[in-house]
């Protein structure tokens, strides 16, 4: 998705860029809260909330766009 950005953002790489973003913000939140390196700060904890919930907003409304365009 990063290669079709060559042409900028578009209607139709806008939500792969999204996606791998949250996608790249979740995966360094789920490594901070493994046991060994255990981040459980309150605002660490904050951010991990608010990603979760743009995530399944973001989840959400790429689902409900795919099934109204098919």
């Amino acid at each position: 998705a990063l290669k079709s950005l060559k042409d900028g953002l578009t209607q139709e790489n806008f939500p792969l860029v999204v996606t791998e973003i949250i996608g790249v913000i979740t995966v360094l939140s789920g490594a901070l809260s493994f046991p060994p390196i255990r981040i459980s700060t309150p605002g660490f904890l904050a951010i991990k909330g608010i990603v979760s919930i743009i995530a399944i907003v973001i989840i959400f409304i790429q689902t409900w766009i795919v099934k109204k365009d098919n």
